[in-house]
This record gives structure tokens, sequence and C-alpha cells, in this order.
């Protein structure tokens, strides 16, 4: 996987609460989804009826960051000092979602997909 997720920021803050997702080698978004899910005490994952979010088409390079807020706003991306990339998302999501002790991110590669009709 090209992508990594660095950390949950502030979570169950309002308008602050986001994924920290670093790329690794360059990449594409649109072959990436974030998902909320739940961590169980047994270590299993669960979706449980949580939301997704499928990232749209946009190059990323070594280096640059994803951050995805939650809540609602608009997407940007910010070039840094060192040459690198902030790319900011958001989910626009009404409530927070990692305010549990459970709650959990779980990032997907998406190589293959199929849609009907």
């Amino acid at each position: 996987m090209n992508l990594q997720i660095v950390t949950i920021a502030e979570p169950g803050i309002a308008d602050r609460e986001r994924l920290h997702i670093v790329a690794l080698a360059d990449t594409d978004l649109s072959y990436y989804a974030a998902l909320l899910s739940v961590r169980y005490l047994n270590g299993r994952i669960a979706a449980a009826f949580r939301p997704a979010y499928w990232f749209g088409p946009r190059a990323v390079r070594a280096g640059d960051n994803i951050i995805l807020y939650s809540g609602s706003g608009q997407d940007t991306s910010q070039v840094r000092p060192d040459g690198g990339t902030n790319h900011y998302y958001h989910w626009g999501l009404k409530n927070t979602v990692w305010n549990h002790s459970t709650s959990c991110a779980v990032l997907l590669e998406l190589m293959n997909w199929q849609t009907y009709p």
C-alpha cells in the first residue's frame, strides 16, 4: 500500500477531528477509501453500518499529507515550504466519528471495482 495512516487527530472535537494519512510513494487517491470502523476487544474489526469516504482522482507524491476532516468544508491543497503538499478533504458528516474508545479508521486500497447499473 502506498498510503499509511499516521493518526486520528483531535477525536471528538467538531470541525477539528481528522484522519492524517501520508503518501509513502507516488499514487492516485482514487484507489483508496477510508472507513469508520469498530475494533472489538478480541481485535476483530467490523464496519457495523458505518460510513466510508472514497477519495476522488488526485495524484499525490511520496511525502504528501492527506488530511481527512470528518466535518464539512472545502477540499483544498497547499504546498509546504519543503516542496511537499498537504491535501485537505472533508467528509461532510454531521457528527464526530472517532470519539469512542472502540472507534478506529481503516484505510483500503482498491485496485478493482465494478458498478451496476
